[in-house]
């Protein structure tokens, strides 16, 4: 956005013809931002009511409604170099905006979307204290952690993807949840680029809330803003590696937990020394399948831990009290034995036919990391009754966070070290003629 001179302030208050409107207006008004691209018809209401036509350029603030026509788009771009796309016959209203450099503790954004659809990347008040976030929709609050996100809102039904980060939504409640608070609510479903090509859906009238894969509901959208000038906004794009490598694995439909209930049993009865304690716990969207015994509801899994990888209905969750420190570029290999896991088969049938998912045999299992070429090998045999015998033998990469991804055009494994590599969690899924093995793991360092 291009910096807003104090003499180019005072030329437009009090320069322009209309100046004195102009003038009172600038004492009402907190200015916040510009418009960095606009296409058709978009209309800005502000605080009293008065309406005005906006052009590239414009000026945007506090308690104005930005409204677009049919066919208009407009991108916003904050003082804080947070920026907003927002898409035809959209609503959204500036209820605060608060920016200050010096004094980060006063900082606050709080915006509502009333209706349409909203792509936002966070500015610096977001990264440095997402807690002083909040967007609103008629129906629910949504939290961030410097994010690329995008929500649509109609009437009773709300949907939301994250392109990078992670966002949190829980519906409004009039009590713990409400329209003023910041942040996201306590009892916030989390979404995260990490997850994969998957959205929220919150319907009222259905009584649905749920993560499920990406839909028409939501528009196709490029990884940055396209024609936004000069101020570097073409450049964004998404910066969760693993989700890209997840696309694949959307099918995916079990996942695991700690193996911390075991250790802690086995250190109590002295069969193991010095036993660390898993930081991982695998978190469910839905109800849990036919013999699933590992995992557990998402609030839960959730609490105090960061996610890393997912599939449609669970997420691998890491503690992240510790920061990540692993020997990259050392010649040095950790290799991990099978502590927990489970795998289930889910039988090939016609797209119109609910498949039947029942679970399988996990026989034995390899997992081995090479620091020195930052690579992964892993081994799994697995059988069913109905799918048969099936071997996952994979090799692929981890990056500087821990996560791990290996993939072939029939099986893939994806995952996540502990932040001393001591301990891995992950799944993994295997085609064959039949259907498709699906499954988790938990790991322990040999």
């Amino acid at each position: 956005m291009k910096k807003l001179s104090f003499s180019r302030l005072l030329w437009l208050f009090f320069l322009t013809p209309g100046g004195l409107v102009a003038a009172d207006l600038s004492m009402k008004a907190v200015f916040v931002g510009e418009i960095s691209l606009l296409i058709g018809s978009v209309i800005a209401t502000d605080g009293q009511g008065a309406k005005r036509t906006l052009k590239r350029g414009a000026f945007v603030y506090e308690k104005d409604t930005i409204e677009t026509a049919a066919g208009g788009h407009a991108h916003l771009h904050f003082v804080d170099d947070g920026v907003v796309s927002l898409r035809p016959n959209s609503r959204l209203k500036i209820d605060s905006y608060v920016f200050d450099a010096q004094n980060p503790d006063q900082n606050l954004i709080r915006l509502n979307l009333e209706s349409g659809i909203l792509r936002s990347i966070s500015g610096k008040v977001t990264k440095d204290a997402h807690e002083r976030f909040r967007l609103n929709t008629p129906i629910t609050a949504v939290g961030v952690l410097g994010t690329d996100f995008l929500v649509r809102a109609e009437g009773q039904k709300m949907w939301a993807a994250v392109f990078s980060g992670a966002i949190a939504i829980a519906p409004l409640d009039g009590v713990g949840c409400t329209t003023a608070g910041l942040g996201a609510c306590s009892n916030a479903l989390r979404l995260s680029a990490g997850m994969g090509d998957l959205m929220f859906e919150y319907n009222v009238q259905k009584g649905v809330q749920r993560i499920i894969e990406r839909d028409e509901n939501l528009p196709k959208v490029k990884a940055g803003f396209q024609g936004s000038g000069e101020q570097g906004l073409g450049v964004l794009s998404r910066t969760d590696v693993s989700s890209s490598e997840l696309n694949a694995a959307q099918r995916v439909q079990a996942t695991d937990v700690s193996s911390s209930e075991l250790n802690a049993a086995q250190r109590v009865q002295g069969l193991v020394r010095n036993v660390e304690l898993s930081p991982f716990a695998w978190g469910r969207w839905g109800p849990s399948l036919a013999g699933d015994r590992l995992s557990q509801p998402f609030h839960q899994a959730s609490l105090n831990r960061e996610v890393t990888v997912g599939s449609r209905y669970f997420a691998l969750f890491r503690d992240q009290t510790e920061p990540v420190d692993l020997p990259f570029g050392s010649p040095v290999q950790y290799d991990f034995k099978l502590a927990q896991g489970q795998v289930h088969f889910v039988e090939k049938v016609p797209m119109w036919m609910i498949p039947t998912v029942t679970s399988g045999g996990l026989k034995e299992g390899r997992l081995s990391v090479n620091f020195a070429n930052q690579q992964i090998s892993v081994f799994l045999n697995m059988s069913h009754p109905v799918g048969g015998n099936a071997v996952l033998d994979l090799t692929g990469t981890v990056d500087q966070r821990g996560i791990f991804t290996a993939r072939d055009n029939k099986a893939m494994a994806a995952g996540a070290l502990s932040a001393q590599g001591q301990h891995a969690g992950m799944l993994f899924e295997r085609s064959v003629e039949g259907g498709v093995f699906h499954g988790i793991s938990t790991w322990e360092k040999r």
